[in-house]
């Protein structure tokens, strides 16, 4: 198998600002991160087996916000102890300035930049995927926005060789970078009982996952 990096982004959460219209209070951007290629196979091989397991169709999707709680727990254990890492960002939006919808694409864009500029020492030539929802055209700009913030002109070894959408409904890693978010993501959530519940069982894959504003 070829070997090469290999990034999945998800996002749990909205870029409204709206809080009385229902936008999120948070949003969370986590990046999952394979040194390789036969490191990502194996979590993938692991995933499928996982639905097998769990008596669900070939087609069933681990969705954080879907799941239930067993399936969710399920999930974070089977992968556990494989190889990858990841990291990310917590954004508090009740501490932002009320920005107008013209330009929540834009806010996305910047927090992308920042977490992969934060990311970036871990970065070598990465093949990144990001789910395709959000339309088509957002994600071309959003690939060339994080290319041109995070590539160095100058320096022909780039954190980032290419940015592609997948569909997460047929793609077992854009899966697990979803219900990785939503376990970092559950941590806000101070109406649940046990928030840190399943942050806990992937805890030690972390590198950092960085609070903004501070």
């Amino acid at each position: 198998m070829l070997l090469r990096m290999r990034v999945f982004v998800d996002e749990s959460g909205d870029t409204g600002l709206k809080f009385d219209q229902g936008s999120s209070a948070y949003l969370t951007i986590i990046l999952v991160i394979f040194r390789d290629s036969d490191a990502a196979g194996a979590v993938d091989e692991r995933i499928h087996a996982l639905r097998t397991e769990l008596h669900k169709p070939a087609t069933f999707e681990f969705h954080f916000k879907e799941n239930s709680d067993a399936i969710r727990e399920a999930f974070l254990r089977a992968v556990a102890s494989f190889d990858y890492l990841y990291t990310g960002m917590v954004v508090n939006k009740s501490h932002l300035y009320d920005a107008p919808d013209q330009t929540r694409a834009s806010f996305y864009k910047d927090i992308c930049a920042q977490v992969f500029e934060h990311a970036k020492p871990c970065l070598a030539e990465a093949h990144v995927k990001i789910d395709q929802s959000g339309g088509q055209s957002f994600r071309r700009e959003l690939a060339r926005h994080l290319k041109r913030q995070v590539n160095d002109p100058a320096v022909t070894a780039k954190p980032i060789k290419q940015v592609s959408t997948g569909d997460s409904k047929s793609d077992n890693l854009l899966q697990l970078a979803d219900m990785i978010c939503g376990a970092v993501a559950r941590r806000q959530r101070t109406d649940k009982s046990a928030p840190d519940r399943f942050h806990k069982i992937i805890a030690h894959r972390e590198l950092s996952v960085r609070s903004w504003p501070d």
